[in-house]
């Protein structure tokens, strides 16, 4: 029996874990500090009366510092390794020894260098994947593993796991400055003789380390997770608000865009780059902002935007009037496409055979109703292959109120509610974008 699938392609890439370079490294500082401390505290509760640290207290610490640096230097190797076979399978990604699910891969995108291509994948869960490979492969990689522009949106973060780090442990010292200042504030109003009797306690210790760790920890996490990032899809770009803790994002359609550009700013060290948005007859949309350092990363953002709008555009914007929402309840109109759906293409005399509602359903220039009734359209006529297309186009979209929308129809589970939510989002913006004033108008 012969074999006539075509021969995978093999290439030879080096592959950098940045998180896990950073728990390394946090691993290797964290032991030598929070054992001694555990020690400690756990040691006055069992001696109250003191007496100085015991005998082994200078050999446990020794074997603190000695296992931080072992797993610490264990994970630093770990986190690049060289020379690794990539191969891309129909379900997968192996990369040495390691075999990865293509659903298992969030988005990616492609950073040019002077000397080779570099694809940085965000893995579900948030870990991130950095793979080197000779120049001209970077773009090839992603479209076999169906990350191209026009294939799935790509989620960016404007934050190396390092500087996450960075920020969750300035977020901890402020949880911990915290607890102190409501410590020294809860001692202006406890009896003194209640405060002797805590601080006396074997007890207080152990506890008080146990809390200061949880502020910490709970602090840290906090800001951590409030790092921005800006995701790219076919009908426009979404990007994360300011703030701390969970953020919302603001989406700017590619319908309101002229042209993309990148501005530097600043001076000496403080100089930064931008990824800018331009809209006609509207202030600039800023999408990132980064360091003048991270520049090639910022050219990587502007190159994945200026190809999804270009996708955008060369798109022929045609939309099914058959599918069209008008002015119908949401309720009314769902059903009216159950019924399209059962009458296959007789109905209004369109013609609309499941090629025509793929293309509508992926169209970025397609109106919000006509891609979703698409969508409703294919899921109702049970072609388990139609709503894997819904999915794919669900996975392009950066919009979060149409995606969810997407994502309940290809489900078989149509969400009338979040179908509202995501009409209702679009016309809020095109009404905003209408009664938005003029740039360079007169205030």
């Amino acid at each position: 029996m012969t074999n006539d699938s075509p021969p995978r392609r093999t290439v030879r890439v080096v592959v950098s874990h940045p998180a896990a370079l950073v728990r390394a490294v946090t691993t290797a500082l964290a032991i030598p500090i929070a054992g001694p401390i555990l020690l400690t505290a756990l040691g006055k509760a069992w001696s109250p009366g003191g007496g100085g640290p015991p005998s082994w207290f200078g050999l446990a610490m020794g074997l603190f510092v000695a296992l931080g640096a072992l797993i610490g230097t264990w994970g630093a190797v770990r986190s690049r390794e060289k020379g690794l076979a990539l191969v891309v399978e129909p379900d997968a990604l192996v990369v040495g020894s390691r075999r990865i699910a293509k659903r298992d891969i969030e988005s990616g995108i492609l950073v040019l260098q002077p000397t080779h291509d570099r694809v940085e994948l965000q893995l579900q869960g948030g870990d991130p994947m950095m793979i080197d490979l000779p120049l001209g492969e970077g773009a090839t990689l992603l479209d076999e593993l169906g990350l191209g522009t026009t294939q799935r949106r790509a989620r960016i973060p404007l934050a190396t796991p390092a500087e996450q780090a960075l920020i969750g442990f300035g977020g901890g010292a402020v949880g911990l400055i915290g607890l102190v200042m409501l410590f020294g504030l809860m001692t202006m109003f406890v009896p003194q003789a209640v405060l002797t009797a805590l601080l006396a306690s074997p007890a207080f210790s152990p506890a008080a380390a146990g809390v200061a760790a949880f502020a910490a920890l709970g602090a840290g996490l906090v800001f951590a997770r409030s790092t921005p990032d800006v995701v790219i899809g076919v009908d426009g770009v979404s990007h994360a608000e300011p703030g701390i803790g969970r953020r919302g994002y603001t989406f700017t359609p590619f319908s309101e865009v002229e042209r993309v550009e990148v501005e530097v700013f600043g001076t000496g060290r403080v100089q930064a780059a931008r990824v800018v948005l331009v809209r006609p007859d509207t202030e600039p949309t800023v999408v990132a902002t980064l360091h003048v350092a991270k520049r090639d990363q910022i050219e990587a953002i502007a190159s994945r935007v200026r190809a999804a709008l270009t996708a955008y555009r060369a798109g022929d914007g045609a939309a099914a009037s058959a599918l069209e929402r008008a002015s119908a309840p949401v309720g009314s109109w769902l059903e009216s496409l159950r019924q399209l759906a059962r009458k296959g293409n007789d109905y209004r005399s369109a013609s609309l055979d499941r090629d025509r509602l793929t293309e509508l359903v992926a169209d970025p220039k397609a109106a919000p109703d006509v891609r979703l009734g698409a969508a409703v359209v294919l899921a109702e006529r049970g072609d388990e292959d139609a709503r894997t297309r819904v999915r794919v186009a669900a996975d392009a979209v950066a919009s979060p109120r149409l995606r969810v929308a997407l994502e309940s129809v290809a489900a078989g589970e149509t969400d009338e509610e979040a179908v509202a939510v995501a009409l209702e989002g679009e016309e809020e913006a095109s009404r905003a974008e209408a009664a938005s004033p003029p740039r360079g108008s007169a205030a």
